[in-house]
């Protein structure tokens, strides 16, 4: 039962980890995706819907022919001098938070971006003028407004990839 406890425990710091990265790479990406110019805007969120066209499976597959020794990302950063012999990345716990965060961001895109939308944009402009800097605007303003797209997003990273297991088993190996 102590070797149950124990996978248990390190499948939860592994999903709470990618629920984190997640959050600090799809925050800025959903805001990113609010200030753009309306031209653009449903192209580039059709862009972050597209993944869920594709099974995940598959995603994975795709991350194992970038990240595998003699894959795309050894291939260029050996062509390129950054580094003098390939990575070992593949059955790794990076591989695994790796494929975990591609496989989950549109989980936290998504919520956040249609959260931000709803955003009065005019209570940042209000804060500017009285002075406030962007640090106190981010904190006392944006962050509360989106308090609600954060806990959707955190909801819908982490429950999915409690469930993700063959996602360990194909970028993690057995040991995974």
């Amino acid at each position: 039962s102590f070797l149950y406890l124990k996978v248990f425990w390190r499948s939860l710091m592994l999903v709470f980890w990618v629920t984190i990265i997640c959050l600090i790479i799809g925050y800025p990406f959903a805001y990113f995706l609010t200030r753009l110019p309306q031209k653009i805007k449903p192209l580039m969120t059709l862009l972050v819907i597209v993944p869920f066209c594709t099974s995940s499976l598959l995603r994975s597959y795709a991350i194992i022919t970038i990240i595998q020794a003699h894959g795309i990302l050894n291939t260029v950063l050996l062509k390129l001098h950054l580094i003098h012999t390939p990575l070992q990345l593949l059955y790794t716990n990076t591989a695994v938070l790796i494929g975990l965060v591609y496989n989950l961001l549109p989980f936290v895109v998504l919520p956040l971006f249609s959260n931000m939308e709803k955003m009065d944009w005019r209570l940042i402009e209000a804060a500017k003028d009285l002075g406030a800097n962007n640090y106190k605007v981010f904190f006392h303003i944006i962050l509360p407004l989106t308090r609600a797209g954060i806990f959707s997003a955190v909801l819908l990273t982490f429950l999915p990839a409690m469930t993700l297991f063959y996602i360990p088993d194909l970028l993690g190996g057995a040991k995974s």
